[in-house]
């Protein structure tokens, strides 16, 4: 709805005056319950408690056009509201037509037919306010220009709903029809590869057979040469049994000898022992003797001694000899007389003897016993090794017989498959000569056939993939045909609603068009790296590892990678020499040489990866390869070129401009000119007013205000001369008037 602008007098009983210029600061609320508030204002009311938003200045009217102005007004809203009902029955067609998208284009017609209408009666409305009087024509011309931009912005709403309705028609039935295309496309590839699939099936079924048939030829050539070299080694192997049989049968007679020799020499050593345990014995029998001598002769002297003292001889130098000489022997015996040193160094003599004889038969007995039985163990040794030794030999020669015979047998099949081999090893020759052909030849189809299978897959995955980025961009399309359909209708019911509130506010809103979503294409799927088809291929899946890890070195964890990483090579003070290792080389030099070799390799396949990316057009933006040619997404270039001074020097300007200084301390090389594209610099205001800087936010805010005033307000505000209480009864009169008509 319209606001009334006309500039009004004051009440009936007021003197009739013109007012040159009426401020719109009167508002209208949604129900009617401040028509008391407004006839209670007296007209003391102070300058401050109206908004100075507006004042326009009007001419003065007579009472007669006073009179004809609610007419007309009636009027012209009647016709507002008829305008405003068709244009709300248009756009209800065209939501409908949204809605059906098969019956798009009739509808489309439809409402075409329907906005001509529409302009055609705007027209003749437009038409009708032209003829109106001239004391109404500058609030009919602004009325007129307000109406005029109101049927632009419907019109031009109208004509973007059915260009887009139009453009998303156009683009599903390309897309429909893309899709069919591509269909039929993959039904044809799908059969060729069922076609290719059986032949090369075909081709490799008859290779097996040819590669099943060339294995048996070639295991029956094995088996003959494993049969051949198998009777020359047991030919081998007999001879060196039999050598081996002869070397032992020397040992053993050798060991035969020895044994026979350390008996006689055993032997000699008994004898010798059996003589010297005779004279021993001989020895003992004397000494017994002389014992039993001395003893008797003691045993005299004794019974004359005593006879002696019988017959009162005390003192002789006879019975003191007697004593002397008998005292040993009354000592062996066990008698207790005075010792005499010659009798005691007998007896003495007499110990030692007995105990030289008793240890000497001992041991002469423990010597004998130890003789017997090392003589019985060599005896029973010899025995024993003569006959495992004769078991051997049996052994050996029925072993070597057994293996003359069988050399003998498989001479005479060696000779037999010789001359079949003989007979038959041009024929062969020739097959395998033919396989060897047959096969390279079908390895060559094979890998043709592979080729232009994996061609064919990716040119079905490229299809697929544009299939299926035109599906998604089509559905996008219609989706966000679909909301900014539903936002139109939200903003058309909000400007419905809002304009019962804004009837009597100043000036005319012009609704602009909704601004269109950004839309980019989604980014294509990278193809995939030699590494993750190998992976794919292989059925490996990719692990995280773990960021921390055990070093063995500190036995501490640390970082898996970068700075002070575990395990790492430079923090290495020795390096443990090979035996492979050549002499005079650095091994450290080495493992920086064969590190910058890993990374060089890394770098050629990611640049090869990327290559691969930007033929399907999935490169980053982000990135631009100048040894590749290929040119940053998003540029003029359509297709690769060479990059030239002007771009780098664009790339390098973009970057620089991405910084908060906008290149202002990056590192220059000599002779560097400045950038193209060089950023700006943000500037903020001081938070403590002063003079300089400090003035700046106190003159921006005041350059806002003026210009806001500027657009509003032609002279300064003056309520002096206005009568307050008339005008805003003019006003309520006017807003009661436009309800009525409204629920007319």
């Amino acid at each position: 709805m319209q606001n009334s602008k006309t500039s009004r007098n004051g009440s009936s009983d007021a003197p009739q005056r013109t007012s040159p210029a009426t401020p719109r600061s009167s508002r209208v609320a949604k129900t009617g319950g401040n028509e008391t508030d407004s006839a209670g204002i007296t007209p003391t009311r102070t300058p401050t408690d109206r908004s100075p938003k507006v004042i326009e200045r009007r001419s003065p009217r007579s009472p007669v056009t006073e009179k004809k102005r609610p007419s007309r007004l009636t009027e012209l809203d009647s016709k507002v509201n008829q305008l405003q009902d068709e244009l709300k029955k248009t756009k209800e067609q065209l939501n409908a037509s949204e809605a059906r998208r098969r019956q798009a284009q009739q509808e489309a017609d439809e409402a075409k037919k329907q906005g001509q209408d529409a302009s055609s009666k705007l027209e003749e409305s437009q038409c009708q306010l032209i003829e109106l009087s001239a004391a109404e024509e500058s609030r009919l011309q602004e009325l007129r220009k307000i109406q005029q931009e109101r049927d632009r912005t419907w019109q031009a709403e109208l004509e973007a709903l059915q260009k887009q309705q139009s453009v998303d028609a156009a683009a599903l039935s390309s897309a429909l029809s893309e899709i069919q295309r591509l269909k039929l496309q993959l039904e044809a590839t799908v059969q060729s590869d069922t076609a290719r699939a059986k032949q090369c099936e075909h081709a490799d079924s008859e290779l097996e057979g040819l590669k099943q048939e060339m294995e048996l030829r070639l295991a029956t050539i094995e088996g003959l040469k494993v049969n051949v070299s198998e009777s020359d080694k047991a030919a081998a192997d007999a001879n060196a049994m039999s050598t081996e049989a002869k070397l032992q049968l020397e040992t053993a007679k050798a060991t035969i000898d020895t044994l026979l020799a350390e008996g006689a020499r055993l032997q000699e050593c008994l004898r010798s022992k059996d003589i010297e345990l005779s004279e021993s014995k001989a020895r003992e029998a004397s000494l017994k003797e002389d014992l039993k001598k001395a003893q008797a002769a003691g045993n005299e002297i004794l019974n004359e001694a005593q006879a002696g003292n019988a017959n009162g001889g005390f003192g002789s130098p006879l019975t003191e000899v007697v004593k002397k000489s008998a005292h040993p022997i009354s000592d062996v015996n066990g008698s207790c007389g005075s010792p005499d040193p010659e009798i005691e160094h007998l007896r003495m003599a007499l110990e030692v003897a007995e105990m030289r004889y008793q240890e000497e038969q001992t041991r002469m007995a423990f010597e004998t016993k130890t003789v017997y039985e090392m003589l019985e163990n060599v005896k029973s040794e010899c025995t024993r090794q003569v006959c495992d030794i004769e078991l051997k030999l049996k052994s050996k020669t029925d072993e070597l017989m057994a293996a003359q015979a069988a050399l003998t047998g498989k001479a005479q099949e060696d000779v037999h498959r010789s001359d079949g081999l003989s007979e038959m090893q041009p024929e062969l020759e020739a097959k395998l000569m033919k396989s060897i052909t047959d096969i390279a030849e079908l390895k060559a189809n094979l890998m043709d056939k592979e080729n232009a299978l994996q061609s064919l897959a990716e040119e079905n995955e490229t299809l697929k993939s544009e299939a299926g980025r035109k599906e998604a961009d089509v559905q996008q399309r219609y989706e966000a045909a679909v909301a900014e359909l539903e936002l139109a209708k939200a903003a058309e019911q909000d400007r419905r609603a809002a304009e019962d509130e804004r009837a009597v506010e100043e000036g005319a809103q012009v609704n602009k068009p909704m601004r269109p979503f950004n839309r980019r294409e989604l980014p294509r799927p990278k193809p995939p790296t030699k590494w993750e088809q190998f992976a794919k291929s292989k059925g490996i899946i990719k692990h995280k590892k773990n960021k921390r890890a055990w070093d063995e070195q500190t036995n501490s964890w640390k970082r898996t990678y970068g700075y002070d990483r575990v395990n790492d090579d430079r923090d290495v003070p020795i390096i443990e020499a090979k035996l492979t290792d050549e002499p005079g080389v650095d091994p450290f030099a080495q493992r920086r040489e064969e590190k910058k070799g890993r990374v060089d390799k890394q770098e050629k396949n990611r640049l090869g990866n990327l290559k691969n990316a930007a033929k399907v057009g999935a490169l980053p933006s982000h990135i631009q390869l100048a040894a590749t040619s290929v040119p940053i997404t998003g540029t003029k270039a359509d297709l690769p070129r060479k990059a030239k001074k002007e771009d780098l020097e664009n790339v390098a300007g973009m970057a620089s401009a991405a910084t908060a200084s906008g290149g202002k301390f990056d590192k220059k090389l000599p002779g560097e000119k400045p950038l193209k594209k060089a950023g700006k610099n943000r500037k903020f205001l001081p938070v403590v007013e002063g003079k300089g800087m400090g003035n700046l936010e106190k003159q921006q805010n005041d350059k806002i205000l003026n210009s806001l005033l500027a657009k509003n307000f032609e002279e300064p505000l003056d309520v002096s001369n206005h009568d307050v209480q008339g005008e805003e009864g003019q006003q309520e009169e006017e807003r009661q008037a436009i309800i009525v008509i409204r629920i007319e």
